[in-house]
């Protein structure tokens, strides 16, 4: 009814707590997105991005670059991020690498998700520009890139293992 309620997220984040998401799928699909954003239509996936850069969420791993950095209003959500604090990576060597206590990886849909298995590319179009700060990590990332996922099935077990041992 476009009536806005609290999720539990939030309640956690008002009790001072840390918090986190970690998915198989893109940031902003519906069901991660109730968790810290209110839209009135799942497919509001720019304003559902630009909600997440308000969340204060500390980690959160999952795909979906695409509606961060391919957007209407040209702007590079990703350093939006990087503005607000946040470490961003683009591959899954850097998350695991991290020590930072607060990022977001944003991960090939390859990597999250057995069904699209066959996918290269973390969902930005062919030519998609990012902003720097991200791109050079990915770049550094993807010549020095030696731990990848054998299949998309581990990634659950390893982003939670990431993600609970930056939120401890």
């Amino acid at each position: 009814n476009g009536q806005q309620l609290t999720s539990i997220l939030k309640k956690a984040q008002a009790l001072g707590k840390k918090s986190g998401i970690v998915v198989n799928t893109t940031l902003t699909e519906a069901t991660p997105a109730a968790f810290y954003a209110g839209v009135k239509n799942r497919s509001e996936s720019f304003k559902i991005a630009e909600q997440f850069c308000q969340s204060n969420v500390d980690v959160a791993i999952g795909a979906g670059l695409s509606a961060f950095i391919n957007r209407p209003d040209s702007v590079d959500m990703t350093a939006v991020l990087i503005d607000k604090g946040y470490d961003v990576y683009l591959d899954w060597k850097s998350v695991l690498e991290s020590q930072s206590k607060k990022f977001v990886g944003i991960l090939s849909m390859s990597d999250v998700h057995r069904r699209n298995s066959s996918a290269k590319t973390a969902g930005a179009a062919d030519g998609a520009e990012i902003c720097l700060a991200a791109k050079l990590a990915a770049q550094a990332a993807d010549e020095s890139d030696t731990t990848t996922l054998s299949e998309p099935t581990a990634y659950l077990q390893k982003a939670t293992a990431k993600a609970l041992q930056v939120l401890e």
